[in-house]
């Protein structure tokens, strides 16, 4: 019998019970935002704090609808971080939907495809520019997609690919697309056999079958027969060579939606989106997530001036603050530390648009969060250095555990729960099968390594 391909639909009975041995295990915001975070649940999908019930309700309904592909997940968390998973395995014997096969690949549900989605960061709507673009992408497809490819150009790691997600999640894009959407993040140093294994793993959520290609032509144009229905959105994430958009036409149904840090590779005709730093309302709302209800403390507009309203840094800023409320460390003397720190290695006031200004700011707040890992993994620093040695930001499991275990005899355990570590404090995104580093990071990573 094939396994099941759609989303999970419990029991009220059953759901009653995972609601409430889960509510009453992690009944405050911190630690269900660690926990989320850690499983690769999309941060822009968690629901706002009201109280613990309510909070995992909403969480389960998004589960149910496939937003996080399989329960397992969350259920190998709970084993790895608490006691109470015993009173949840009655629950994933009877869900087959929600664990892993026998051939040991995760049943993900058919679809909409976000997988290689938007990396997880704290999000504000920015709903200036993301309701702009939802409307271009809703004029393409009033045109058949032969409007032009909408564009989002600007700094590594300024929000492009957050934007992106954010206008994917539209309800009037959703209306249109339904289940037509898909996500292909490509990267700096996107290897063909990567994206022969990128269009492969789509095709396959869409068919429910696998098959293998020799060359990438091949592979492209079987993803594109699989996806037969139209109106279709593909969103091509982190585009570094202009080759990389002729494999997928855009017209005749397809709109795309294209993120890169270069305007040169965007296709002729597109509609360009410049994205830049976030405004100080902004910041203060990214740097203040998790902290629903809690006075801004003093020293807050004084890291939003030294990281310049540049997203990834408030993201790594804001999941250090978070780490140590955890740690029982209040926000505000929390909040005055970070600022010395940062002001004892970085600018001031940051000017995105001078790459000193900024190498001094990833450097420092790097440093800032290098220390959170280390409190945490005292070999955690040295481990994530050196993936500054490898070519890609991108690492799928199997690869990362043999690598690690050659260069400091790390078990399979070991680096799983240091790669939720990372993901947890936003230095990478770890979704159980795969560790991608933001651009950024990893030219920083490949800098401390020697590697320019």
């Amino acid at each position: 019998m094939s396994p099941p391909t759609t989303p999970c639909q419990w029991s009220r009975q059953d759901r009653d019970h995972f609601l409430t041995v889960v509510s009453d295990a992690l009944w405050t915001e911190d630690y269900a935002h660690f926990t989320l975070n850690n499983v690769g649940f999309p941060r822009w999908r968690i629901p706002r704090w009201n109280n613990p019930v309510t909070f995992w309700d909403q969480v389960f309904v998004d589960i149910e609808n496939g937003v996080l592909s399989c329960l397992c997940v969350l259920f190998d968390e709970f084993t790895a971080r608490f006691s109470f998973n015993r009173k949840l395995e009655g629950l994933r014997e009877r869900h087959p939907c929600d664990r892993v096969v026998r051939s040991g690949v995760v049943v993900k549900p058919r679809g909409r495809v976000m997988a290689g989605g938007p990396p997880p960061a704290a999000t504000v709507p920015r709903t200036e520019i993301t309701g702009r673009v939802a409307d271009w992408l809703l004029e393409a497809a009033a045109s058949g997609g032969n409007a032009g490819c909408v564009g989002l150009t600007g700094l590594g790691g300024i929000g492009k690919s957050v934007i992106a997600g954010l206008a994917a999640e539209d309800p009037r894009i959703v209306e249109v697309f339904g289940e037509r959407i898909d996500w292909l993040t490509l990267g700096p140093r996107c290897t063909d056999g990567r994206l022969i294994r990128l269009f492969a793993d789509h095709e396959s959520r869409i068919t429910g079958t696998g098959s293998a290609y020799r060359t990438v032509e091949v592979a492209a144009q079987s993803f594109m027969r699989a996806r037969k229905e139209r109106p279709w959105l593909l969103v091509m994430d982190d585009v570094w060579q202009p080759e990389q958009n002729e494999l997928l036409p855009y017209g005749d149904g397809v709109v795309r939606l294209v993120t890169a840090s270069k305007h040169s590779v965007l296709p002729p005709g597109s509609i360009r989106v410049e994205v830049n730093p976030m405004d100080e309302d902004e910041s203060l709302e990214l740097l203040m997530h998790s902290f629903d209800g809690k006075p801004v403390p003093s020293a807050a507009r004084s890291i939003v001036a030294r990281t310049g309203g540049w997203p990834l840094l408030l993201s790594l800023v804001n999941r250090t603050l978070v780490d140590r409320r955890l740690d029982n460390i209040e926000l505000e003397p929390a909040a005055r530390q970070v600022d010395n720190q940062l002001g004892r290695w970085g600018p001031a006031a940051l000017d995105v648009g001078s790459l000193d200004d900024r190498n001094r700011a990833v450097e420092a707040t790097m440093r800032v969060s290098l220390d959170a890992l280390n409190r945490h993994l005292p070999v955690g620093e040295q481990r994530f250095v050196e993936l500054g040695r490898l070519e890609s930001p991108v690492i799928d499991r199997a690869s990362l555990e043999k690598y690690w275990w050659d260069t400091a005899g790390m078990s399979a355990r070991d680096t799983d729960k240091l790669c939720r570590q990372l993901n947890g404090l936003s230095l990478a995104r770890y979704d159980n099968e795969e560790l991608r580093l933001a651009g950024v990071i990893h030219d920083y990573l490949r800098h401390e390594t020697g590697i320019e």
